[in-house]
């Protein structure tokens, strides 16, 4: 049995791509939800281009945020139960 949320951490720099890669297996007919907030504000990231390749998950991030910690929560989502959740903290310099 999957432990998760599993942890991953991203680093950009300010007006790059934000662009997160994630694998996990299972993901035909599956949803995904991603969530993310600056730290200590309500600011929340409403758009992201989020793509599934075989078992393969890329999220693209709106290129216009500013610089700061934020944290995110991505869930695969598979007949009503989350089968696998990542979260972490995404820092723009």
């Amino acid at each position: 049995m999957n432990k998760f949320p599993f942890i991953k951490d991203f680093d950009f720099k300010e007006r790059n791509t934000y662009k997160m890669n994630f694998e996990s297996s299972f993901l035909e007919n599956a949803s995904i939800a991603l969530a993310a907030q600056k730290s200590n504000r309500l600011d929340s990231i409403t758009q992201a281009l989020v793509t599934i390749v075989e078992n393969k998950i890329t999220a693209i991030l709106p290129d216009d945020l500013k610089r700061g910690d934020y944290e995110y929560d991505l869930e695969i989502n598979r007949n009503g139960i989350i089968t696998t959740e990542f979260k972490g903290r995404i820092s723009i310099t």
